[in-house]
């Protein structure tokens, strides 16, 4: 009878922890889902910034190589507000 006893209390101690076990790989399931969840935000969002870099960039080469030998041509806004500058 003892023997019965002692192997059902091990039984109920191997079924909560299976339990526990159960809960863990839940919650671990969940956060790796949210992790997986911040990265693809963080990838979109570098892409995102990396788009906006060149454009900036090509703003930057279309108005220093274009937009600047056209610029030159016309007087400063001083000048053209009557200070000899």
């Amino acid at each position: 009878m003892i023997k019965f006893i002692f192997i059902h209390l091990f039984s109920l101690s191997l079924v909560g922890e299976v339990y526990q076990l159960s809960q863990s790989v839940d919650s671990l399931t969940g956060e790796l889902r949210e992790a997986d969840s911040n990265l693809k935000k963080l990838h979109d969002d570098y892409q995102m910034l990396v788009k906006e870099i060149e454009m900036k960039k090509n703003s930057l080469y279309i108005d220093q190589q274009k937009s600047m030998a056209i610029r030159m041509r016309y007087p400063s806004v001083q000048r053209l507000l009557g200070y000899n500058a």
